[in-house]
């Protein structure tokens, strides 16, 4: 498995073209040289924001090629693999493994307004895209319609070992629910206890065990926070 210690600055870059349509390689080389001259962590190709709807087959290969092979390990790439048939995908980031790719990122499938996969479809095909050996990192986007759900992503970062990092890129709008109500106890009870005489030791030992929980738990804690006070907050403001 690839080096998963991800962070930092990772953009996503854009496919030039030429005016007839065609690829415009040397334009891509410049792309990437631009984003490594000025010292970004990482970057991510053949995203949503690359046009990947745009590209034939051949074209994602040659850009895949073309990436990976021209950054040439100056800093770690990204690859996008997402797609509705599980084969395509799991073919994709082998090839991707072949050249060397750091990571992969995965929407869940679906395809056009009414095809989604289900949470075990979802499931399945990131456990057998896994196969391949490289990185995956989860792809929650709106494009694609799907929910991620928390338990979901859990029993994905758990049961998955190719599975290490979520992009959340939306936060469902959502009326007030009683797991705001859950939380608000959940917290307060917590905080109350770092006052209990009799219960100091253990949130002392507990904070001692958190020190070395992975990445994983944390971004799924703020997803489910961020979903319950930050959405409904945003959404009072709005309507006052």
């Amino acid at each position: 498995m690839a080096n998963n210690k991800f962070q930092g600055c990772w953009p996503v870059a854009p496919t030039p073209f030429k005016d007839n349509g065609e690829l415009d390689i040397e334009g891509m080389k410049r792309v990437l040289d631009c984003m490594v001259d000025q010292n970004v962590d990482g970057i991510c190709i053949l995203a949503n924001y690359s046009e990947q709807f745009l590209l034939s087959d051949d074209e994602r290969e040659i850009l895949t090629r073309l990436c990976i092979e021209h950054v040439s390990g100056r800093v770690p790439v990204i690859t996008t693999v997402s797609h509705f048939s599980t084969d395509i995908a799991l073919s994709r980031a082998k090839l991707v493994k072949e050249l060397g790719g750091e990571m992969l990122m995965m929407m869940p499938p679906y395809h056009g307004a009414l095809m989604r996969g289900t949470s075990q479809q979802t499931f399945e095909q990131f456990a057998k895209v896994g196969e391949a050996g490289v990185t995956i990192m989860v792809q929650d986007a709106p494009l694609s319609g799907v929910d991620l759900p928390v338990p979901l992503l859990i029993k994905m970062a758990k049961e998955i070992e190719a599975v290490k990092t979520v992009s959340v890129e939306q936060i469902r709008q959502q009326e007030h629910s009683w797991k705001d109500e859950w939380l608000v106890v959940f917290f307060t009870i917590l905080m109350a206890c770092h006052f209990v005489p009799w219960t100091q030791d253990t949130m002392q030992r507990g904070w001692e065990i958190l020190e070395y929980a992975d990445p994983m738990f944390w971004y799924i804690i703020l997803t489910i926070v961020g979903a319950s006070f930050g959405v409904t907050t945003m959404n009072k403001i709005k309507k006052k």
